[in-house]
């Protein structure tokens, strides 16, 4: 292999390694992208996509449900009704 060829390919390794430690850095300090994926931070929807809230009235009843998404739970405990 030439010289010129093997300095070429030297220079390319050197730059490498000179880059990916940064860009894995800035990867994991979220600076790509809002949410890395590197971040250890669990991501969850938002209230009103993992409990969506159905309700509708038949003559003098009130008819109240919730679609809770996979891994969501409503805890009795943690709500309540109240009619104003």
């Amino acid at each position: 292999m030439p010289l010129y060829s093997q300095l070429k390919s030297l220079r390319m390794l050197l730059l490498t390694l000179f880059l990916l430690p940064s860009l894995c850095l800035s990867a994991g300090a979220g600076l790509i992208t809002d949410k890395s994926v590197f971040s250890n931070e669990p991501e969850f929807l938002d209230v009103d996509k993992a409990f969506i809230l159905d309700v509708y009235q038949n003559k003098d009843k009130i008819h109240v449900s919730w679609k809770v998404e996979d891994t969501y739970y409503l805890y009795r405990k943690r709500f309540s009704f109240s009619l104003e």
